[in-house]
């Protein structure tokens, strides 16, 4: 944090204190949740006091803080029982053509997933995001090919 204070002290003293526990949690901060918190956390303390957004912004500069974005999936993917897992898939498709075997790419409308960004004062882990929303896939789930078909 830089040494020149800011000019609501009791608010940004709050609102460290509350960064800290929430990146401790893996909560993904904005912003706009800033300047929500320091709001809350004003409590009518200060009269002029506004989160503004250039508030925001050199508040975010003397708390040492930018944008990072959340790496996740790869931690919590289980590495440990990959080999097990690839057996086990290989052993499935062993029973199918490599002309019947088909990978469908999903795109999807995800309207509660967590951002994959967050301020922080340092790089941040995450973990998988779930999912809540809607499924699409680009390509049909199923397509019937002949040997003369060559994509």
């Amino acid at each position: 944090m830089s040494s020149k204070a800011g000019e609501f002290p009791l608010v940004e003293s709050a609102l460290l204190m509350w960064i800290n526990i929430a990146i401790r949690n893996h909560f993904p901060i904005s912003g706009d949740i800033l300047s929500t918190k320091a709001l809350q956390f004003n409590e009518r303390k200060y009269e002029k006091f506004t989160a503004s957004h250039g508030w925001t912004s050199k508040f975010k500069k003397r708390a040492g803080m930018r944008n990072y974005r959340i790496h996740g999936e790869a931690a919590s993917a289980p590495t440990a029982s990959l080999p097990e897992f690839r057996e086990q898939l290989q052993g499935i498709l062993s029973g199918y053509a490599s002309d019947d075997i088909y990978n469908a790419d999903e795109t999807g409308l995800y309207y509660r997933m967590s951002p994959n960004q967050t301020l922080s004062t340092a790089a941040v882990q995450g973990k998988k995001r779930t999912r809540h929303g809607s499924l699409f896939f680009s390509q049909p789930i199923a397509q019937v090919r002949t040997n003369s078909d060559h994509l």
